[in-house]
Order: C-alpha cells, then sequence, then structure tokens
C-alpha cells in the first residue's frame, strides 16, 4: 500500500504498528490518509471547475 520509503514515513510507521500488532492505530492512520486524500481531490476538483479570468 504505502511504501516504506516513501509517504514522509507514514509507510515506515505503519510497519512497525503492524510489527507491534497495533492494527487498531494502523487502521486509523490508513483512515485519516484516505480522508486527507478525498479532501484534496474535492478541491482540486472544485478549483477545476472554477471558470478561468479572460486577462490572461
Amino acid at each position: 500500500m504505502l511504501g516504506l520509503g516513501g509517504a514522509g514515513g507514514i509507510g515506515a510507521e505503519l510497519a512497525v504498528l503492524k510489527e507491534m500488532f497495533r492494527y487498531d492505530q494502523a487502521a486509523f492512520i490508513i483512515l485519516l490518509v484516505l480522508i486527507l486524500l478525498f479532501a484534496v481531490a474535492q478541491v482540486s476538483t472544485r478549483l477545476r471547475q472554477r471558470p478561468m479570468r479572460q486577462g490572461r
């Protein structure tokens, strides 16, 4: 899912939580990442739908 070397260290954190059998905390981090990705996608979609200025 998320690589150990990428995503700002989130993958490493998930690996540590998995090794410690802290699946509840790992699931929470995954949920937060999914919520953040959804929010960014929504903002991006709305910005792309805005009409462009005619001056440029």
